[in-house]
């Protein structure tokens, strides 16, 4: 996973910087909808580890608040 993250900023830093590299413009286009999949599929795991205090809490309401229900499992729910 962490390998991952680093591969996935490297991209982004060398498609950013990197204009002028022919057949770059094609592997933008294909390579977008892919890593809006990887965005997605990493918030959707990261949803496992963190529940509905981590996203609207603050240390006085979280004081009070026991429940440690992942959000996934809130959102199934729905």
């Amino acid at each position: 996973m962490v390998a991952n993250t680093f591969m996935f900023a490297f991209f982004i830093i060398f498609i950013t910087n990197f204009p002028e590299v022919k057949g770059l413009r094609l592997i933008e286009i294909l390579s977008a909808p892919l890593l809006l999949l990887f965005c997605l599929v990493s918030v959707r795991i990261g949803m496992d580890f963190f529940g509905l205090m981590t996203v609207v809490g603050n240390p006085i309401v979280a004081f009070f608040y026991r429940d440690s229900i992942p959000l996934i499992d809130i959102i199934k729910g729905l």
